[in-house]
This record gives C-alpha cells, structure tokens and sequence, in this order.
C-alpha cells in the first residue's frame, strides 16, 4: 500500500519557498557594504532600510513630531497650571 505524502502547512511551504529564491551577493545602496539576499534586496539591514524611509519622509514624520509635542504640551500646561 503506498503512502500518501504529507501536506506541508503554510510555515513549510514558505521556508520551502524561501530555500528555492535565488541568493545574489550585492551592495548596500546606503552605507556600501556587501551583502548576500535576493535580487530585490538593496540594503543590507534593517537599519540601513530605515534611514532611507526616514529620508524620504522627513516632512511628513517631522510633522507628525510636532502635533504629538503641541499634544503633550497641552496636556501638561492646565496640570501646571492648576497647581
């Protein structure tokens, strides 16, 4: 009697998956270092990758920084005041 063979659960085939990607070695657009991952990648970490998100969104977060302190600024004045 033949067996059938197991199904793989979704973690499976995703490691699976990942082992079959091609590995390229390449350079890290930010600070130039050599890395290896696939042919999408273009930084070498995590760090690298946010800097130039906080790059291209240095308005939009500066602004977001500023309402969050006019918030608290504001929370905090009528608490100092009532003393």
């Amino acid at each position: 009697m033949a067996t059938r063979p197991k199904k793989m659960t979704a973690s499976e085939w995703a490691r699976a998956a990942a082992a079959a990607r091609e590995q390229v070695t390449g350079h890290c657009a930010v600070c130039g270092a050599e890395f290896t991952g696939t042919k999408k990648r273009a930084y070498c970490s995590q760090r690298c990758a946010m800097s130039v998100y906080r790059q291209r969104h240095r308005t939009e977060l500066a602004a977001k920084r500023r309402e969050y302190y006019a918030r608290q600024k504001a929370a905090v004045a009528p608490a100092v005041g009532a003393a």
